[in-house]
This record gives structure tokens, sequence and C-alpha cells, in this order.
């Protein structure tokens, strides 16, 4: 009776095992169909697969990367409420990736013509998120969202701020990294409409010895 019992067990535990590996490989391949979809660029394809992703594996540690990328194949489709309602009501479940949230979120904004709102929200995602890779991105954007608002003065504070984000994230930057060129470009600009030439023609200089370094 004994040795039923534990065979009993082994063969149950077996069947568990077997089980959660199913799920495993259900989930794996699920995400990945996805993932193909959003990368060969079906953005209708994609945003349906990562939404039934989510409704069928609640407790995977990827939905935040599904949410996610649901919002930006919205997005690419034009379906910004869409975009913005995700983004927005399932913020809770952003995990380590509430940044990319965010970010997102402000891009939504700003194709929405809601300026000022994208401007806020990028740039509040540095000071809540200073370890986040999308920091230079989120203040060129922010940058951006300003110019689009006809902001000019507030573009060039807030690139050319010495003590501001764009200016300390750039320099440990390649000048002709494309964040840094397009924050660059914006500054000349901003330089121009206040009639201020002489520094536009500095931050214009320093894109020709960065575009022609190696080259002169």
């Amino acid at each position: 009776m004994a040795l039923r019992r534990r065979w009993f067990l082994v063969l149950t535990v077996f069947a568990l095992g077997a089980g959660t590996a199913r799920a495993g490989f259900r989930e794996e391949r699920d995400f990945n169909a996805a993932k193909s979809a959003f990368q060969d660029h079906l953005w209708a394809q994609a945003e349906t697969a990562f939404a039934s992703f989510v409704r069928k594996h609640t407790g995977s540690p990827r939905i935040p990367e599904a949410l996610v990328l649901e919002a930006q194949a919205q997005f690419r489709q034009g379906k910004f409420t869409d975009a913005l309602t995700l983004l927005t009501t399932q913020k809770t479940q952003a995990a380590t990736l509430a940044d990319q949230f965010d970010y997102w979120l402000g891009e939504v904004q700003a194709a929405m013509r809601n300026y000022p709102a994208a401007t806020a929200t990028f740039l509040a995602l540095p000071q809540h998120y200073p370890a986040s890779p999308l920091r230079l991105r989120a203040t060129v954007e922010a940058a951006a969202a300003l110019a689009a608002d006809h902001h000019w003065d507030q573009v060039a504070r807030l690139l050319a701020d010495p003590a501001g984000g764009f200016v300390s994230e750039a320099n440990q930057r390649p000048p002709a990294d494309d964040l840094v060129v397009r924050g660059r470009l914006l500054l000349a600009e901003a330089r121009t409409r206040a009639n201020d030439f002489s520094e536009a023609a500095r931050e214009l200089n320093r894109l020709y010895r960065a575009a022609f370094k190696g080259h002169l």
C-alpha cells in the first residue's frame, strides 16, 4: 500500500510538471507569434495577438511587455484613443516597464496634438525614472512638443540649460547620435526664431563638425 502511494505521488508530480511545461510552451509560442507580427509591421495582427495573449496568460511576467507593444501597434495604426485608454488603464500592470508606458503615453498625446499634456508627460519621465534609458529621448520629444506648440523660448531653455537633462545626456553620447542631432537642430531653430543667429550658428557648426568628423 505504501509503495502504491509513493508511485501515485510520483506520477502526480510528473503530470503536474508536464502540465506546467505545456502551459509555458503555449505562453512562449503565443508571445513569439505576436512579437513576430509586430516586427513584421503587421500592426492589426500584432494588436489582436497581444490582446489575446494578455487575456489567456493572466499570470505571465510578459504581460507588461505585451501591453506596451499592443499600445504601440495601436499607435502605428493611428488608433490613438485606444492606445491612450490602454496605457492609462493598464498602468498598474506596467511593473519594470513603467517608463515605457509613460513614454508611449507622451507619444500618443503628441499625436493627438495635446502638446501641453505630452510635454508634461515627457518632462516627468526623467524625474520619475532617473535610470531609464529613455531619458534623453523623452527630453527631446518634450522639446519637439513645445516646438509644435510654438513655445520656442521654452525649447531653448530646456535644451540649453547646462544643468538640464539634454546637455548632460548629450555630452555622454557621440555628437552624431540621432537624438543629439535632433535636439541640436531644435535648439538651433529656437535660437533662429529668437534672432540669436550667433548661437544658432554655433549649434549648426557643432552638427557640421560631427557630420564630417574624420572627413575634413
